[in-house]
């Protein structure tokens, strides 16, 4: 929604000019589809680094704290 702060806020002018919710309601749903969308493809590929580097290192035979320090840095994804 910040890259649009300002198609957002007209959104919300014209609701109060006009009271008509429904081209801010359409506006404000197409940017919660938007943000799942990109949360989904985010939180796959996440899912996917984190399988790839475990293989990496069971390849490579590491230790069970290796793999366990994996899972702790992955757990909380900043």
């Amino acid at each position: 929604f910040e890259q649009h702060r300002d198609q957002y806020m007209d959104h919300l002018l014209q609701v109060s000019v006009t009271g008509d919710w429904r081209p801010w309601l359409a506006f404000f749903l197409t940017g919660v589809t938007d943000q799942a969308q990109d949360a989904l493809k985010r939180s796959r590929r996440l899912r996917q680094l984190s399988e790839d580097y475990r293989q990496l290192l069971l390849e490579r035979r590491e230790t069970s704290n290796t793999v366990r320090m994996l899972d702790l840095v992955l757990q909380t994804p900043y």
